[in-house]
């Protein structure tokens, strides 16, 4: 991450949700913090990725970002989400 970004975060925390700077963070995270995400995520395996990212543990909270993940792929690519699919953790 560019060192005068990573300052000004400091100093102005709030500035990590704008735009700018989100899609830099989350990349960071992900391939940083969580490099295994990425290979549960090409498996269609949302809930290791919800493990993976640090959502505490509901089964309710779990589905709901599952269906909501089917959803996106759906206006995405323009296809249902594949049949593998993996909501619940293990």
């Amino acid at each position: 991450m560019n060192p005068s970004i990573a300052t000004n975060l400091q100093r102005n925390p709030a500035a990590a949700a704008h735009p700018k700077h989100s899609a830099a963070i989350a990349t960071w995270y992900w391939a940083t913090l969580r490099p295994t995400s990425n290979q549960a995520a090409d498996r269609f395996d949302m809930g290791r990725v919800s493990r993976n990212v640090g959502y505490a543990y509901s089964a309710r909270e779990d589905r709901e970002r599952c269906t909501d993940f089917k959803r996106a792929y759906k206006v995405l690519s323009g296809k249902n989400a594949p049949a593998s699919t993996v909501c619940a953790r293990h």
